[in-house]
């Protein structure tokens, strides 16, 4: 009977110990580059940070731009359309003021962003009228209001000169 329980001692002490050396093994270490906990802000406020083998930022997202025309009605004298302008961004909206004209949306028009445009929306009435484009200027998102004229047969057209008009505000 001792017997028996020494030698079940003796097994189950094997068992301990072989489990043991198991947990002891060197684990395999992880494979690849490990990036610094920094955050980069983005223009519309989020934070990413650096991925990969090269540790870059990741892209900051494609903040949700939207442009919203509400018309105003006509000018009583000389029956030109006005539209106020509201832009939304992730959900936040910002008066963008009331225009000439009749507003769209760039995307759904056939006129083209300029360089460096996120979004832009066109008022326009009788050859002329305005640009509202979106901008990243100093790492951060802002309005730009530009010029717009048609030119004539002795003068170019005119898309441009540009002027801070609000921040956008995260």
């Amino acid at each position: 009977m001792m017997k028996i329980g020494l030698i079940a001692t003796i097994g189950v002490g094997i068992v301990v110990i072989g489990t043991g050396f198991l947990f002891l093994e060197p684990q395999a270490k992880p494979q690849g580059v490990v990036c610094t906990m920094e955050a980069k802000i983005c223009p519309d406020g989020s934070a990413v940070g650096r991925v990969g083998p090269q540790c870059e930022f990741t892209a900051c997202p494609t903040p949700a731009m939207t442009w919203n025309f509400v018309d105003v009605g006509e000018d009583t004298v000389q029956g030109i359309p006005h539209t106020e302008v509201i832009f939304a961004m992730n959900d936040k909206k910002y008066s963008a003021g009331t225009y000439e004209g009749n507003c769209t949306d760039i995307k759904n028009s056939s006129w083209q962003l300029v360089a460096g445009e996120q979004a832009g929306a066109i008022c326009w009435w009788a050859g002329g009228g305005t640009e509202l484009g979106v901008f990243e200027e100093g790492g951060q998102l802002v309005i730009k209001k530009g010029l717009l004229d048609e030119g004539g047969a002795e003068t170019p057209g005119i898309r441009g000169n540009f002027e801070t008009l609000l921040k956008l505000v995260p």
